[in-house]
């Protein structure tokens, strides 16, 4: 997973008018990136389209994407982020997301399904007071999930307390997690906080957007999620997701 810096910013959301949708313009090759995720948020209550573009490494001017009869375009950096998107994604539906660059007579199409319902079914501790040893999580899962990634990380103290971050094929629906999760990474002391886990069901990988707090851990950038973009002169990652519902439970400091 690739490290990034970037202050993801909301696009505009303009309607093309008069134009076909056939990329006119220069014909020259470019080597093309393209790294996002459509997702299902079952804790916000929220969809999200993430999308990363770029030629030879740099932002294309005048770039966009479109999903269904919705037209955005990527801003200054390349990025399009939006909360709310106007095609919603529907369970197992598929999603067809399609990118211009209209100055190389470029588009490329990525085509994926979301992923049905993820639920968490069992959770240990029951109390939702963590006093130390292992928290047992299992879920309800869809079988279009090509797999599922578990975070736990605190709420407040996220940066410093270790925190959980591990990807599993989708035959797997519990899991364990360890004491040292609880524990602050510079001094080995349990932090006291509240901590939320989620399961994330993905198809076909999972493409991380920048500063989402239930993943944003030092850990997940350890994962190797693989590219799953292929075409001609382009590569990257793209992935639908569905984000269960959060399980909180409260962590008491060590005696």
């Amino acid at each position: 997973m690739r490290k990034k810096s970037l202050a993801a910013t909301l696009c505009v959301v303009v309607a093309l008018a008069g134009c076909s949708g056939t990329p006119t313009g220069k014909t020259e090759q470019a080597n093309y990136t393209l790294f996002g995720l459509a997702e299902k948020n079952l804790s916000t209550e929220t969809d999200y389209l993430y999308l990363e573009f770029r030629a030879d490494g740099n932002a294309v001017p005048g770039s966009f994407a479109r999903v269904g009869n919705d037209t955005m375009y990527f801003d200054s950096w390349g990025i399009i982020d939006v909360s709310s998107p106007a095609v919603a994604w529907q369970y197992s539906n598929t999603v067809v997301v399609t990118v211009y660059d209209t100055s190389r007579n470029f588009a490329h199409t990525l085509t994926e399904r979301m992923p049905g319902d993820v639920t968490i079914a069992h959770f240990i501790p029951t109390t939702h007071i963590y006093q130390g040893g292992n928290v047992t999580v299992r879920w309800m899962g869809t079988p279009v999930a090509a797999g599922y990634l578990v975070t736990c990380v605190a709420r407040t103290d996220y940066s410093f307390a270790r925190g959980f971050a591990e990807n599993y094929g989708n035959a797997v629906s519990e899991v364990t997690i360890g004491p040292e999760t609880f524990l602050d990474r510079y001094d080995d002391e349990r932090v006291a906080d509240s901590f939320y886990v989620y399961v994330t069901a993905y198809n076909p990988t999972f493409e991380r957007r920048p500063f989402v707090k239930y993943t944003d851990t030092p850990e997940i950038y350890e994962l190797d999620f693989p590219n799953s973009i292929t075409g001609a002169n382009i590569t990257g990652i793209f992935g639908t997701a569905v984000v269960s519902q959060g399980e909180a439970f409260d962590v008491v400091a060590q005696d």
